[in-house]
C-alpha cells in the first residue's frame, strides 16, 4: 500500500506465504518468490500467478524421504529383531502438514501407517504443535520419552530442534536412540550447534533437501566463493541462501523482459516465463558477469535459460519448479560441523532415485 513494490523474496515459512498471499500480495498486484517454502498448497493458490516457489515441494520430495525411512528400518530392524516403532512430529501449518500428508502411503514394518497407528498395533505415533506452543511440546518429549522411537521424522523450523530433538535426547535413558528424518527447513544453524561434540547424534541425523543439478553446479560454487569472500567464516550451506540469490536474479530478469510494460507484479510474473524453458532461450548463469549480457537478450524479447544455483529457473503451471534435485543430506564432523550430501539424490523431472547414502564423515 505504501511501496507499491512489484515483487518480494519471501517470505520463508509456507503458511506465511499463503497467508500473505491471501490477504495481501494478490490485492497488491505484488510478486511472491518463496526461497524456502515447500508446501504443495501454495500451487493450488488463486493467485493471478503471483506466486512462486524457488525449490521443489513436500509432494515431489516425499519419495526420496520414504526411500531414507524404508532404507533405516531394513537396517535398525537387523540390529533390533524386531518390528520398529516410527514418530512423525510436524509443526500444525502449511509447511509441517504438507509433509505428514506426502507420508500418509508409507509403508512400514510391512504395514500401512493406518494400520500402524491402530491401537492393537500401536507402532506409530503422529505428533503436532503449534510453533510457540512450548508446553505441547514439552508434552510431546515426555510422550516420546515412553514410547521410545526407532525412527522419528521432524517437519517443522529451528524450534524443533530446540524444544523437541534437543530435550529428547537430554532425557533419553535407553541404549537404543533414534535415528532421525528431517527436511530442508531444519538445516538451520541450531541443528550443527547440537550436533557439535556430540559425534553419536551427528551420526543419526539426516534429511531431505536440495542439491545442484549438473547444469548448476558450477554456479552454486561460484556463489559460495564470492559469498565467503564477502562474509568470511560464514556457512553457505544453510536452507535457503542460494534460491533467494537466485529469486534475486529472477525478478532482475523479469523486469529487464518486461521494460516497456509499467511495474508491477503482473509484469514480473509475465517476464518469470521467459526465464527458462527447455529448448528456449540462451542458457545463463545467474552470475554478476552474465549480468549485462541477460539483459540485453531480455529487452530484446529473446528468452533465456537462467541457470541458477541448485537448478535451471523453470516452473511448472503451478509456480512450482518444474526440475532440480533433491538429495539425502547429512552433517560432517570436525571441529566445525557442516551440512554435506550424502550420494543418495532424487530427480524431480524424471522421478528416479540415485546414488546410495554414505554417511558423512
Amino acid at each position: 500500500d505504501e511501496l507499491n513494490v512489484p515483487a518480494i523474496v519471501g517470505p520463508n515459512v509456507s503458511q506465511d506465504v499463503i497467508t500473505v498471499t491471501n490477504n495481501y500480495s494478490v490485492k497488491g498486484d505484488t510478486v511472491l518468490i518463496t526461497p524456502t517454502g515447500v508446501a504443495s498448497s501454495i500451487g493450488d493458490l488463486e493467485d493471478n500467478d503471483l506466486t512462486w516457489q524457488m525449490i521443489p515441494t513436500d509432494v515431489q520430495r516425499a519419495p526420496l524421504m520414504k526411500d531414507q525411512i524404508l532404507e533405516l528400518e531394513t537396517q535398525m530392524r537387523a540390529d533390533r529383531g524386531r518390528d520398529l516403532r516410527l514418530t512423525i512430529v510436524f509443526r500444525n501449518d502449511a509447511l509441517g502438514t504438507g509433509t505428514r500428508v506426502a507420508l500418509n502411503d508409507l509403508t512400514f514394518n510391512g504395514r500401512s501407517l493406518a494400520d500402524n497407528i491402530s491401537p492393537n498395533v500401536n507402532t506409530v505415533t503422529i505428533e503436532q504443535y503449534g510453533a510457540t506452543d512450548t508446553a505441547g511440546q514439552a508434552e510431546i518429549v515426555k510422550r516420546q520419552l515412553a514410547f521410545a522411537p526407532d525412527i522419528v521424522v521432524m517437519a517443522g523450523l529451528a524450534e524443533a530442534i530446540t524444544q523437541v530433538m534437543d530435550p529428547l535426547e537430554r532425557g533419553w535413558t535407553g541404549s537404543a536412540r533414534p535415528s532421525y528424518v528431517l527436511i530442508d527447513s531444519l538445516k538451520v544453524p541450531e541443528l550443527l550447534r547440537l550436533a557439535t561434540g556430540n559425534e553419536d547424534l551427528r551420526r543419526r541425523v539426516r534429511g531431505t533437501g536440495i542439491v545442484p543439478t549438473a547444469r548448476s553446479r558450477e554456479v552454486f560454487e561460484a556463489f559460495q566463493v564470492d559469498y565467503q569472500t564477502r562474509y568470511p567464516g560464514s556457512s553457505t550451506t544453510i536452507s535457503g541462501m542460494g534460491p533467494s540469490y537466485d529469486a534475486a536474479y529472477s525478478i532482475a530478469f523479469a523486469l529487464a523482459a518486461t521494460r516497456d510494460m509499467p511495474v508491477s507484479g503482473t509484469a514480473v510474473a509475465k517476464g518469470l516465463t521467459m526465464l527458462a524453458g527447455p529448448g528456449n532461450g540462451t542458457p545463463t548463469p545467474i552470475q554478476s558477469t552474465t549480468v549485462l549480457s541477460a539483459f540485453s537478450q531480455l529487452t530484446s524479447q529473446k528468452s533465456v535459460l537462467a541457470i541458477g544455483t541448485f537448478a535451471p529457473v523453470d516452473f511448472d503451471e503451478s509456480g512450482a519448479p518444474a526440475n532440480g534435485r533433491v538429495e539425502i543430506w547429512c552433517i560432517a564432523g570436525g571441529t566445525s560441523p557442516q551440512y554435506s550430501g550424502s550420494g543418495r539424490t532424487y530427480d524431480i523431472e524424471m522421478r528416479r532415485l540415485e546414488g546410495d547414502y554414505e554417511q558423512c564423515e
